[in-house]
This record gives structure tokens, sequence and C-alpha cells, in this order.
């Protein structure tokens, strides 16, 4: 099982997140993009197990640049935090059919916990306490 988080280069929230899931689930193997031609380019190869993409989305310009490369995760189940609950940020974000959909302001253990049983339900086993 393989992670794929998207956080903008520079962004404070994306370092927040990563460490939630590293606390969270320190077994689980993630690679982790800030730039959108990276995870574009890494989407193109092969990917060998079943992926969960968590893809952090701090404004409209970010989700759209996520949405022209939509069909990429076309096969991924995806956790998507976008940066308001506008109703033209939901129906952008819709798009991308999410199987999570959050905002900025949500608290990421919330997104850990889906995450967590996005995996289970994957037959994904790890530790529930990390030391």
């Amino acid at each position: 099982m393989k992670i794929f988080l998207y956080a903008k280069a520079g962004e404070l929230l994306g370092k927040k997140l990563e460490r939630s899931i590293k606390m969270h689930l320190p077994k689980v193997e993630m690679e982790i993009y800030r730039r959108i031609n990276k995870l574009s380019g890494r989407l193109t190869e092969p990917i060998a197990n079943i992926s969960i993409a968590i893809l952090l989305m701090t404004s409209q310009e970010d989700l759209k640049s996520i949405l022209s490369i939509q069909s990429l995760f076309q096969d991924i189940p995806k956790i998507l935090i976008v940066p308001d609950r506008k109703a033209e940020t939901i129906a952008l974000a819709h798009q991308l059919r999410p199987r999570f959909l959050s905002d900025i302001n949500s608290d990421f253990d919330e997104v850990t916990a889906v995450l967590k049983k996005m995996l289970k339900e994957h037959s994904y086993h790890f530790d529930d306490n990390p030391s």
C-alpha cells in the first residue's frame, strides 16, 4: 500500500498533514510531491500495489491544476482537502470524485482516521500503537 501526498511547495499545512500521517501511520509507505509536474510524472509510471492519493489544495488555482491531470487519478482512491467550502470550490472538487472531502480548516486527525479506514478496507495491516 502506498500513499501519494500532494501538498504544494512552501505550504506549512502540507508539512502539518505529513506529520499527522506519519504520527498515526508510521509504517505506511508515502511518496510526497510538492510540484504538480512531479506528481503527474509519477502517476504515469506503473504503480505496483493499491494506492491512495491525498491532495491538499490551498487555492482554487491549485485545485484547477489537479483537475487538469484528473485522468491520471482515475483508479486511485482520493482524499481531497480544499481551500474553502464555497459552492464553486465544492463543485470543482467533486469532479475528482474523492472518497473523502475536507477543507483546510478541518482537523487533520479526521483525515488520518479516514485514511486508516480506507487502508483497512484494502486489508492493509498496520500497528495501531506507533512507538
